[in-house]
C-alpha cells in the first residue's frame, strides 16, 4: 500500500549497490506491462550480478505470479519483502508526503487520496508464501522501520545474492495488519 516504505527501501538499496540495482516502479513507468518488459530485458541482457527491485504493490498471488514467471524464465530467484504496516500508518505516511516539504507521490496527488487507495486495498491482500513459486528464495517480514533496517543490513552484510551469480528479483510486497489470508511462510526472516 502507499506509505508502507517500499520506495524508501528501494532507494536505500539502490544507493548501497550502485550500478547493480535496477528499480522497476509502476508509479514511474505507468503500467505493469512496461515494468515486466524492463524486468525481463534487464535479467536477460545482463543475467550476472544485476538485481531488479520491483517497487510495486503486489497484493495478491495473482499479481506476484507475473514476477515469479519472469524470474523462472530468466533462471533467477526472488526475494519477497513483505512490508506489514497498519492501514493507519500507511494513510498517515501517504498524507505526509503531500504536506509541507513532502516529496509527493506520482499517483496520489490530493490529501485523503492515500486513505482511499489504502482502504480499497487492505481487504484484498493475500500474504506471500514460499509455495507460490519455485523461484522464491526468501520472504522477509518487515513490521516496522527497524525491521526494514534489518533487511537492508542483511543485504549489506552478506550480500543476500545482490551482485552474486545470476540476476535476482526483489519484490517489495506489503499489506496492512488486517490483510487477507496466507499460508505458513517457512523461509521467512523476521528482524524484530
Amino acid at each position: 500500500m502507499p506509505g508502507s516504505g517500499k520506495s524508501t527501501f528501494a532507494r536505500q538499496l539502490n544507493a548501497s549497490f550502485p550500478g547493480v540495482i535496477v528499480t522497476v516502479c509502476q508509479d514511474v513507468l505507468k503500467s505493469r506491462g512496461k515494468c515486466e518488459k524492463v524486468t525481463r530485458t534487464t535479467l536477460q541482457e545482463n543475467p550476472t550480478g544485476r538485481v531488479v527491485v520491483v517497487d510495486r504493490t503486489n497484493i495478491s498471488r495473482e499479481q506476484r505470479t507475473h514476477w515469479y514467471r519472469i524470474a523462472e524464465e530468466c533462471g533467477s530467484r526472488v526475494d519477497v519483502i513483505y512490508f506489514k504496516r497498519t492501514p493507519e500508518e500507511c494513510i498517515s505516511r501517504a498524507d505526509l508526503r503531500l504536506r509541507e516539504g513532502g516529496e509527493g507521490h506520482p499517483t496520489i496527488t490530493k490529501l485523503g487520496g492515500g486513505k482511499r487507495v489504502v482502504n480499497m486495498m487492505k481487504n484484498k491482500i493475500t500474504l506471500p508464501t514460499e509455495i507460490e513459486s519455485k523461484a522464491v528464495r526468501n520472504i522477509f517480514v518487515s513490521e516496522n522501520d527497524e525491521d526494514t533496517k534489518g533487511v537492508l543490513k542483511f543485504y549489506l552484510d552478506v550480500g543476500g545474492g545482490v551482485g552474486e551469480g545470476g540476476g535476482e528479483v526483489i519484490d517489495l510486497t506489503e499489506h496492512g495488519e488486517d490483510g487477507g489470508e496466507g499460508g505458513d511462510v517457512k523461509r521467512q526472516r523476521r528482524f524484530s
